[in-house]
């Protein structure tokens, strides 16, 4: 896959984009927008035409340089996955999977409580689906889906394994042998109504930190948030955000979906340092709540272990 390490990262996010490219269409898509990375001008572009700022992949891979050892300490045996599917299972496939595909599964009785698929192609194996319901999680079952899933991809002449795993399952998959590429982004359509020209040049003025587009543009109130707002804390734009706040400090009590937080859960949440100071200075309540989870903006720093977050709280007049 390369001659040294940096070398076999990138073509392994490489396998990973066009495993990926190949699920997506053999499945008619899925509405999502995907990247390797964070790329914020593609971000504001689609944000600015109706999609909201989604969650991060964390892209991962593992080298198959020697045949997999498949087995694992589990009173569980995966076999080919079939109907009935527990209710629970997480991220459950019942429909067709594309062209060579492998579906396995662990079953208990004659449910299947634990899957994964395995997607060969071009000599690295795309992993999907990996879910175990919840009530028998922490048994050993996801592991030994993983590793007889590494088998499998051996079997089928793949020499690397790629995925993109959730905060859930980075550790089961560490433990398998996969390795950090990095993180993702997506962008997701919003289901609002289509936004119209103007508030497309509004977002993107904000979004860019664009100011002389913005002075030319002389938006309303109710046109700067929340969704332009937003998104220039989420990018770090923070001369829109004094743009915005200095002609307008009602909206320093804005709130944001998807968990009703203002803007500095919004600065916390996107590790953006100076969009927090430039919040707390121009008057975003420190000591307001999320809708969600019922926590202060430091709260979230506590909870992510964002040290460098919180002295700012400490730091505000």
């Amino acid at each position: 896959m390369g001659r040294n390490a940096a070398d076999r990262d990138a073509c392994l996010l490489a396998a990973v984009a066009e495993n990926h490219r190949h699920w997506f269409r053999a499945r008619g898509g899925g509405g999502g927008i995907w990247s390797l990375g964070r790329n914020d001008e593609l971000g504001v572009r689609l944000v600015a035409r109706g999609y909201e700022w989604g969650w991060r992949p964390h892209w991962m891979g593992v080298d198959l340089d020697e045949e997999p050892d498949a087995e694992v300490d589990s009173d569980f045996t995966v076999e080919p996955a079939a109907p009935p599917f527990a209710k629970t299972l997480p991220y459950r496939e019942e429909g067709a999977l594309p062209p060579g595909a492998i579906h396995l599964g662990v079953r208990l009785r004659e449910k299947v409580i634990g899957q994964v698929v395995v997607l060969p192609l071009d000599g690295v194996a795309g992993i999907y689906s990996m879910g175990v319901a919840p009530k028998v999680q922490g048994r050993g079952i996801g592991l030994a889906l993983t590793r007889v899933a590494l088998r499998v991809a051996w079997d089928h002449d793949c020499r690397a394994a790629v995925l993109n795993a959730t905060a859930d399952g980075e550790r089961l998959y560490a433990r398998a042998g996969f390795r950090s590429l990095g993180w993702g982004q997506t962008w997701w359509p919003s289901g609002d109504p289509p936004p119209t020209e103007r508030q497309i040049a509004i977002t993107e003025a904000v979004g860019f930190g664009d100011l002389p587009a913005l002075e030319a543009l002389a938006p309303t109130e109710s046109e700067l948030a929340p969704t332009p707002l937003g998104l220039a804390a989420v990018t770090g734009r923070v001369e829109s955000i004094d743009f915005a706040l200095t002609r307008f400090p009602r909206l320093a009590a804005t709130r944001f979906p998807p968990h009703g937080g203002n803007l500095l859960h919004v600065a916390v949440e996107h590790d953006q340092p100076e969009v927090l100071a430039t919040a707390l200075r121009l008057g975003v309540d420190p000591e307001a709540r999320d809708a969600n989870f019922d926590a202060t903006a430091e709260g979230w720093a506590d909870h992510l272990g964002r040290a460098h977050l919180r002295r700012l709280f400490l730091m505000a007049p």
